[in-house]
């Protein structure tokens, strides 16, 4: 055979099994995850943490979401449940007491875990104004965002220390207005949520005596969603749960640099993250404790008004265990 001729048949074999293998590659590899957009509305501050590090550190893009937190438009909680509501939010990021409020006037939020628990709402007093003790407290005008999760722990600090509120007056205050109102001298005593206790710390100094009023009781921020969304898209929930766990593992494994991470994100000072990171339990669950507390808070929002019902809603039925308990089983110690 000619010389020439073999060298052409194995140039041509070659080229063809070349282009058979780049031909049947495409078809060799998995198909492209597609991406679901989704978005939702954080908790202001560190609640939303693992929000926060599940975003910036990509797992929610690994579980092929992405995911907008929109805190701008939904500036209130309760504007976020609505956003839930409406179907123009996926989810929402609460407080059981909020959620716990939100139930007697809704049945399509749902609760998929909660996301983190703390003791940031505290009680600040001007020394100035003759309050050295808890029994002074008696008498004052204490500033508190009336209606809210603030005012509760103030009911329930005063009832466990044998205290009245008939005694003192309840000015109707937002978070934000209150550090100028006591610095001011408008009120004597502010009942008021993380960062805004530090700030009237900060520059009431000496000045300032406080008391955490929680006196064990966290406030537990949830994900809630709407539950026509929960029923027809379970695998962007599974995905959604599965990233959170990811952001949770971090925190655990590496907690200096999920430190560092919320503080950049925040824009907080070294001083303030000293003050408050051991104070949140950023973790993804569904304790027993949730639904005592959404218990507990819905009694007291009946015997002051603060809704129209008169028995409190079965919330076991308004939270969804089975995602989560798929992904994670021991941490749903939900019963009933």
């Amino acid at each position: 055979m000619n010389k020439n001729l073999i060298i052409g048949l194995i140039v041509i074999g070659i080229i063809l099994i070349v282009g058979g293998a780049w031909y049947l590659l495409p078809a060799q590899q998995p198909p492209a995850k597609s991406v679901r957009n989704i978005s939702g509305c954080p908790s202001p501050g560190m609640p939303s943490g693992l929000l926060k590090i599940a975003q910036q550190n990509g797992y929610f893009a690994k579980n092929g979401l992405n995911v907008m937190l929109n805190i701008k438009d939904y500036p209130t909680a309760n504007l976020g449940v609505q956003g839930v509501l409406d179907g123009k939010l996926e989810f929402t990021n609460i407080n059981e007491y909020t959620a716990a409020q939100q139930m007697f006037r809704t049945s399509h939020l749902r609760i998929i875990c909660s996301i983190g628990e703390s003791e940031t709402n505290t009680l600040v007093a001007r020394r100035d104004k003759g309050i050295d003790r808890l029994e002074d407290l008696e008498g004052k005008r204490v500033g508190v965002n009336r209606g809210s999760q603030s005012e509760y722990f103030l009911y329930r600090f005063f009832t466990l220390n044998g205290l009245s509120l008939k005694n003192i007056t309840m000015v109707n205050l937002k978070n934000p207005d209150m550090p100028d109102a006591i610095v001011k001298g408008d009120i004597d005593v502010a009942m008021i949520q993380e960062p805004y206790s530090y700030e009237i710390k900060q520059r009431l100094g000496n000045n300032a005596i406080s008391w955490s009023p929680q006196l064990g009781q966290k406030s537990t921020y949830v994900i809630a969603v709407n539950d026509t969304f929960a029923k027809t898209n379970p695998e962007i929930i599974s995905g959604f749960l599965a990233s959170l766990l990811e952001a949770e593992r971090y925190v655990n494994e590496h907690n200096d640099e999920a430190k560092k991470l919320i503080q950049k994100e925040y824009g907080y000072d070294d001083s303030y993250m000293a003050d408050q990171w051991n104070k949140q339990y950023l973790a993804i669950r569904l304790p027993q404790s949730l639904v005592t507390s959404m218990d507990d808070e819905a009694r007291f929002m009946i015997r002051y008004n603060l809704v129209n019902a008169t028995t409190i809603p079965h919330y076991i039925d308004y939270i969804d265990s089975g995602y989560l308990r798929e992904l994670k089983p021991n941490s749903v110690t939900i019963i009933g």
